[in-house]
């Protein structure tokens, strides 16, 4: 049983067969080009399965070693990847695109002479939505380490398929197409290169199927779709699980749809797509998953646990993935506050937003450990419904987008990427200082006797606070389940 992966409830647990996994075990392998003796570099956890299909039990199956680190020991310090890929000579990995994106930013151009990645054959790029221009820039960027440009190789899978089903195996890729036609119809327009930005969008090539699979993209009529059209993509073939575990609707609903022609099942990944010279190209979610550094988070949930502050409207509330076109996506929130607050906007904004704004950071965090990065304050009747009282998501997405739009009271944005540069203010106190750092980092109050593992904080950003601290104080810090702001204040030595 391999488990989904979701933000609350009960996970679906997926029965995967001998014969699935050994029958996707083996086209990863042709793909990956993996070979006895060469090594793998592991950072996922192997609770998840991009570490433990592909990782640990793809490397294991080829007949080649794993080089292990926990999850944080590379969020703390990308370079440990990427130095121990050097280090032991490894030939692949498997990173989700917002661990190349912490590359670009976290290592030094000084960290560039002691890597030498010549060994590295095929690293697999997915997990979630892939982005061509960070990608191009993490290539051009290491190149200069012996990077290859065809090893970074975006890709598709997900768990019902054990974990993968396609991928470049020549590196990055893109199709440039026309934004308007693509969103509004449908389909695909080709456009240069050069095109305007404002026009054009950078689809990114996720290979071809692997063999004895089909790949189908499905029309509104159960039809297969013709090359360069939209629709949702269907998979089979002997990597496809048998159905959820003591979940028959479901297995129906996912595992056992039916397309005009075809007489084998086809599974519904939820994702739409769309084919062109035989190559896939990922074009969004009909699910509204939000799905941020490889974990799936479900709006209903967030929206659910949004209704409880009670300063906001209970159902004018939605959360969405939000993030420029070649950029990571982040969480963002879209709120409608109550009327008698915003009666004198000069008030609200001045001593009630504020209060909203921390009770909404902290309740999200508190039970998703993650921090909406993007949070948007909306007057009565802004989100748009169906007649049926039912969100909008895609209609609003497309409006929240927008700089200003009716109906907007206030976007607030996380601070926590700011840059540290710059003159400091001398700190009173070493409590202030950590404090300081803690609320600009984190985006939360502290409560210094609190664990600040338990604060409600997305786990990454954590890591990213004790780093910084660590780089402040020229010291290491051991964070333990119970260690609180107190604790890592009274371990600090003052030179």
């Amino acid at each position: 049983l391999q488990f989904t992966s979701g933000s609350t409830g009960t996970p679906k647990g997926i029965m995967i067969g001998h014969n699935n996994l050994m029958a996707n075990l083996e086209e990863a392998r042709k793909f990956m080009q993996l070979e006895e003796k060469n090594g793998t570099v592991v950072w996922l956890p192997l609770f998840h399965d991009f570490g433990l299909a592909a990782g640990m039990m793809g490397a294991l199956y080829s007949g080649g070693f794993v080089v292990l680190m926990t999850p944080a020991h590379f969020i703390r310090k990308p370079l440990r990847w990427l130095a121990a890929m050097s280090k032991f000579k490894c030939a692949y990995s498997y990173v989700p695109p917002f661990a190349l994106d912490l590359c670009l930013k976290k290592i030094s151009d000084e960290d560039l002479n002691q890597l030498d990645l010549s060994c590295m054959v095929s690293v697999t790029d997915g997990s979630e939505p892939v982005h061509y221009l960070p990608t191009k820039k993490f290539n051009e960027r290491f190149a200069a380490c012996g990077l290859k440009p065809d090893v970074i190789r975006p890709g598709f899978g997900m768990a019902e398929i054990v974990i993968m089903f396609s991928g470049s195996k020549t590196g990055l890729h893109g199709l440039c197409v026309d934004r308007h036609v693509l969103e509004t119809e449908g389909r695909v327009k080709i456009l240069d290169d050069d095109a305007a930005e404002a026009d054009k969008k950078m689809l990114v090539n996720l290979g071809s199927q692997m063999d004895g699979h089909e790949i189908v993209i499905k029309g509104a009529e159960n039809q297969a779709l013709p090359e360069g059209e939209i629709g949702e993509l269907m998979v089979s073939g002997p990597s496809v699980a048998q159905g959820y575990y003591e979940n028959k609707q479901a297995t129906e609903e996912i595992f056992l749809q039916k397309i005009k022609g075809k007489e084998q099942p086809f599974l519904a990944t939820g994702d739409t797509a769309l084919l062109w010279k035989g190559e896939l190209y990922f074009a969004g979610r009909i699910k509204d998953i939000i799905i941020i550094r490889g974990r799936n988070y479900y709006p209903h949930d967030i929206e659910l646990v949004l209704s409880r502050v009670e300063e906001l409207r209970p159902g004018c509330l939605m959360a969405y993935a939000s993030g420029a076109e070649n950029e990571s996506e982040h969480l963002a929130v879209a709120v409608e506050v109550r009327a008698d607050l915003i009666k004198d906007m000069d008030v609200f904004r001045k001593y009630v937003l504020a209060t909203i704004d921390q009770k909404i950071i902290e309740i999200v965090g508190k039970h998703f450990q993650i921090t909406p990065s993007e949070r948007l304050y909306l007057e009565p009747g802004t989100i748009a419904k169906t007649s049926s009282g039912k969100i909008k998501h895609l209609r609003n997405r497309q409006t929240f987008a927008e700089e200003h739009f009716d109906g907007l009271i206030e976007r607030i944005f996380s601070s926590q990427d700011e840059d540290d540069s710059g003159t400091e203010e001398i700190k009173p106190s070493l409590k202030n200082e950590i404090v300081a750092l803690f609320k600009k980092v984190v985006s939360l109050e502290p409560d210094l006797n609190q664990p600040i593992l338990d604060c409600g904080a997305d786990s990454v950003v954590i890591v990213e606070f004790i780093d910084q601290i660590e780089t402040k104080y020229a010291q290491s810090f051991e964070v333990e389940d119970d260690t609180s702001l107190q604790d890592i204040i009274g371990q600090i030595k003052l030179s």
